[in-house]
């Protein structure tokens, strides 16, 4: 009898041995899973060179955009939105894992990302707008090329702390 109760308390020990085993895979694989998806997200949020950064230089350049050109970067834009709206939202997700795969610097870090290219999109957007009237005087060129210096310095400080995040995430893979 003491036998068996010695054999069914290391099979016990076992099993919870293996339970805590898969627990920790479990959560493994779940941080795994959460931090594709962030990965993901963030090569949607990155501001490309050949999109509206190209559009920003040519301004900063002093070129004057046709309207069609203005009119096809407004659509591409706008026509982001989704994609965007959606890798927002994955990594609100993400970072709100029950399982806590993403430190509380990650996720503060990932909040303040979110929220900086919510506002600059916002920017660009009134920016492609006042671009699809010509300006009417060399003042307000010079405003727009101020205006489009601002934009093209948030989004290179965006760039880098996606460049940053990403680095760490993969990293930590």
């Amino acid at each position: 009898m003491i036998e068996t109760t010695i054999a069914l308390g290391k099979g016990a020990l076992e099993v919870l041995g293996l339970l805590v085993s898969l627990t920790s895979d479990g959560i493994g694989i779940w941080n795994k899973v959460t931090t594709r998806s962030i990965l993901d997200a963030l090569r949607e949020l990155y501001f490309y060179d050949d999109r509206t950064l190209s559009i920003l230089e040519r301004t900063i350049n002093g070129e004057d955009l046709t309207s069609e050109e203005v009119d096809r970067a407004h659509a591409g834009f706008n026509f982001s939105e989704r994609k965007i709206d959606k890798a927002l939202g994955n990594i609100d997700l993400a970072a709100q894992s029950p399982h806590r795969a993403l430190s509380v610097e990650a996720y503060n870090k990932l909040r303040g990302l979110s929220q900086g290219k919510s506002d600059v999109r916002l920017q660009i957007d009134h920016f492609l707008y006042d671009l699809g009237t010509p300006a009417s005087s060399e003042s307000e060129r010079a405003e727009r090329i101020e205006q489009a210096k601002q934009i093209r310095s948030q989004i290179h400080d965006i760039n880098e702390r996606i460049t940053i995040i990403d680095n760490n995430l993969r990293g930590a893979n």
